[in-house]
């Protein structure tokens, strides 16, 4: 089911060439004119809007289109869907969610069932069991189902609006920090970073994020640096996941060389003890770990 579309195939080619705050903006089927046709945001198909039994309201290919791109086949395919446009979708509960704390002692199974992605799964089984024509649109509750179902290419420009705010306000690419800083002062946010440092007497891992072109007098690199407190186990398994196990004499980690990028989430703030190394302060933002929900590494990104 597709949501989103350009409302010209000028505004889809011109969204593959450019990335920026000039990104025609995507137009919502709920506001999609009958009869009209649009351009699908994945491959560029034509399509036009149609309404289900339950009155939702999604693109569909013309006569004779046909789409290319993996997301857009299996997302025509499938009755449930998510979206950051869903009813049901809240910055604030989507946040709560992810950080929900989680018990030491939780297995990896036990944490994956603890979610509420389980309700979603269950309502999508129950979905797909019912009419093929009852489509539903869920909201998203995990950094998995935002980056599977790769949020990036529908909101190029990263200022899709939803709720009054933007797709930048909830996650952000690579490509997309130069909407953040310098000027990010601190918040709920999920970043797309790399695994930078791992530091085993103090129990945290660093991220680090690259800004390409910064304007004068701002860094190329802004670090992420998750405390993970008492948490022992959860903090072995991470540094284990994305770390070597060679230690120096200062007790840290040199990062392995297994993952591109990770999307870490956070309530960030300036982090003012850990920020200075090499001879040079550093910016530094610091936040606690709660869940393993707040980290999530990608196997597509496995060098």
């Amino acid at each position: 089911m597709i949501l989103d579309a350009y409302a010209s195939i000028d505004d889809y080619q011109q969204s593959q060439k450019n990335i920026s705050e000039n990104t025609p903006r995507l137009v919502s089927a709920v506001d999609a004119e009958q009869g009209q046709a649009y351009y699908c945001c994945y491959c560029g198909a034509r399509l036009f809007r149609r309404t289900s039994d339950k009155g939702v309201s999604y693109y569909v290919c013309f006569g004779g289109e046909k789409h290319s791109h993996p997301i857009c086949i299996r997302k025509e395919k499938a009755s449930t869907t998510y979206a950051v446009n869903s009813p049901e979708f809240s910055v604030v509960l989507f946040f709560n969610h992810l950080f929900d704390s989680e018990s030491e002692t939780e297995s990896s199974k036990t944490r994956e069932k603890a979610t509420a992605i389980i309700k979603f799964e269950k309502d999508a089984e129950d979905s797909e069991n019912s009419s093929q024509d009852s489509f539903r649109v869920l909201p998203y509750s995990s950094i998995k189902q935002l980056i599977d179902d790769d949020i990036k290419i529908r909101g190029r420009n990263a200022v899709i609006d939803y709720d009054r705010n933007k797709l930048v306000d909830l996650i952000v690419f690579g490509e997309w920090l130069k909407d953040v800083w310098p000027s990010f002062s601190g918040g709920k946010r999920i970043f797309e970073c790399i695994p930078n440092y791992c530091d085993l007497g103090r129990w945290y891992l660093q991220f680090r994020c690259y800004l390409k072109n910064p304007p004068i007098g701002a860094s190329n690199y802004y670090y992420l640096n998750l405390y993970f407190g008492q948490k022992e186990k959860q903090f072995n398994r991470f540094a284990s996941l994305l770390f070597s196990n060679e230690t120096n004499d200062s007790g840290s980690t040199r990062p392995k060389n297994k993952y591109r990028t990770v999307f870490v989430a956070g309530d960030w703030e300036t982090d003012n003890i850990n920020n200075y190394w090499a001879g040079t302060k550093h910016e530094t933002f610091r936040a606690d770990f709660v869940s393993s929900r707040q980290i999530y590494a990608p196997k597509t990104n496995l060098l």
